[in-house]
């Protein structure tokens, strides 16, 4: 899954593959990892968006929200961001 744009740092797009990756088997090892990430990239909407489905995963739709809405306000065209409030 990928965001509003490509992404310009080949790291954050390892990261992201590898997240996706283990979030089907380990999700709470992907969110310490994104976790872990936002310390170097705090405001990068496609990591927010993976957080957001991870916490809503784990935690549900309340947990999700706030980083779905920093997706957004980051990124106002990122449509899956922006569908997944509008689930909530």
């Amino acid at each position: 899954m990928r965001g509003p744009s490509d992404l310009a740092d080949p790291n954050l797009d390892a990261l992201l593959d590898e997240v996706y990756g283990l979030a089907e088997d380990d999700p709470q090892a992907a969110l310490t990892m994104l976790e872990e990430a936002g310390e170097t990239w705090p405001d990068q909407p496609e990591l927010l968006f993976a957080r957001g489905e991870l916490e809503w995963t784990l935690h549900g739709p309340e947990a999700a929200e706030p980083h779905y809405r920093q997706a957004v306000a980051i990124a106002p065209t990122f449509g899956d961001a922006r569908y997944a409030l509008g689930e909530i």
